[in-house]
């Protein structure tokens, strides 16, 4: 889903993401890429309905999939994050959003649970990743895991990026903002 858009798709028991074809109408953007910006139309604000709007995700669509639930028509195949939440590394690598929330919830499912909020900093110019966490106040002694845990998820696949975690403290502030933010 999305804040403009409500329900896009859902996954069913097998793991296949259905399209909400009566909410919204999605269509591939024109260009180069292999894996496409999405187009999305909704098809219920009547009030003020966004048609063609392009929010920055990124996707293949399968067309007229057959799923093993029996739901049939369009699926998700591939989903690699939004465009303008994506951290580009020196050398033409790219990190997306996606696997920035996959690192959190790799810990998480580890350490049951305790990283109650956080967010990322990418310093362009010195390749630096901060990763801000915030833990359940009966874990703050197991930082240095989820801290071991986050630097090994990036070290395993982004070697050429500097990652420091940082406890935020026990009085975790409400993080509104983009939860990875890039800056100079």
């Amino acid at each position: 889903g999305s804040e403009e858009m409500n329900g896009i798709a859902y996954e069913c028991p097998e793991k296949a993401m259905h399209v909400l074809d009566e909410n919204v109408y999605l269509e591939i953007s024109h260009g180069s890429e292999q894996i496409k910006s999405v187009l999305l139309s909704n098809l219920n604000n009547k009030c003020m309905p966004l048609i063609r709007y392009e929010q920055g995700d990124k996707m293949l669509i399968n067309h007229s999939f057959k799923c093993l639930c029996s739901l049939g028509g369009d699926s998700i195949k591939m989903m690699t994050g939004r465009c303008r939440d994506t951290i580009h590394l020196n050398g033409g690598t790219n990190i997306n959003s996606f696997y920035l929330a996959e690192v959190i919830s790799k810990a998480n499912n580890k350490y049951g649970d305790i990283i109650l909020q956080y967010k990322y900093v990418f310093h362009r110019n010195i390749q630096t990743l901060e990763c801000f966490v915030c833990l359940d106040d009966n874990y703050n002694d197991w930082f240095i895991s989820v801290e071991k845990e986050i630097k090994s998820s990036f070290q395993d696949c982004y070697t050429s990026i500097r990652v420091i975690v940082n406890k935020l403290s026990e009085k975790c502030v409400e993080l509104k903002n983009h939860f990875l933010d890039i800056v100079d």
